[in-house]
């Protein structure tokens, strides 16, 4: 059986559903407001299975009507899960799949027509929310000042991008975080592409600020630059 038939079964199999977890308390809220007008534009409520390994994310407006659902699921490894989420809005799609050693990508954005790339994967691999678990894992040597590669499977690309993850000062007022950076591995590129800014309480390395591009899109199907700041409602220090 291959792993891409092998997820639907575990997420149509499991005891207790996946998308039960919407109805958990959630353990992680985000706000996400426009980068360019300070609006807030949504939030994120993040539910998790008692073992870690189901991550369901909720996405609701600012007048808390839904806009997206996200299923992830980290069997696959902590770093480079399987997901699929779904928007509400304008009926996009984006879900990367593992089907044996290779992933299987899907992206529509919207009335345009539904895009299939089959990627070899490459190391060290990073998909989607697994971009928290890479960082915390290679904690020391960012702190290090040490310029960590990667490559990211973008589920609207034929190809894995490759990235560098490192230290950096914060651009957010009144901040006591650490902050990285992320970037193109590419110099020249790195000129062209704003870079993608993470910020971690220091004490606890739980994720408390994102600024840059995020997952949701527009009505054009370009994703949202967002500022999200991260609360946590229920004790969660893992």
């Amino acid at each position: 059986m291959n792993k891409s038939l092998a997820l639907c079964m575990i997420l149509i199999c499991l005891p207790l559903p996946v998308w039960a977890l919407a109805d958990s308390p959630p353990r992680l809220v985000g706000e996400a407001f426009s980068m360019s007008s300070g609006e807030l534009l949504y939030r994120e409520f993040h539910s998790f299975s008692q073992d870690r390994l189901d991550h369901h994310v909720s996405y609701r407006t600012a007048d808390d009507k839904p806009l997206a659902e996200k299923v992830i699921d980290y069997r696959f490894g902590e770093s480079s899960p399987a997901f699929t989420q779904t928007s509400f809005d304008n009926r996009s799609l984006v879900a990367i799949n593992w089907d044996n050693s290779d992933l299987v990508m899907r992206y529509q954005a919207g009335a345009k027509p539904e895009k299939n790339y089959r990627v070899k994967t490459r190391q060290p691999l990073v998909i989607d929310a697994g971009f928290n678990n890479f960082v915390r894992k290679n904690w020391q040597r960012l702190l290090a000042g040490e310029s960590v590669k990667l490559y990211y499977a973008a589920a609207n690309r034929d190809q894995l991008l490759k990235l560098r993850i490192k230290i950096s000062d914060c651009f957010y007022p009144g901040a006591t975080d650490v902050c990285f950076s992320i970037n193109s591995a590419n110099a020249l590129l790195r000129l062209l592409v704003p870079d993608i800014e993470l910020g971690y309480n220091q004490q606890t390395r739980q994720l408390s600020r994102f600024r840059g591009a995020g997952n949701i899109l527009d009505k054009e199907g370009k994703a949202l630059k967002v500022d999200i700041h991260y609360e946590y409602p229920l004790s969660n220090t893992k």
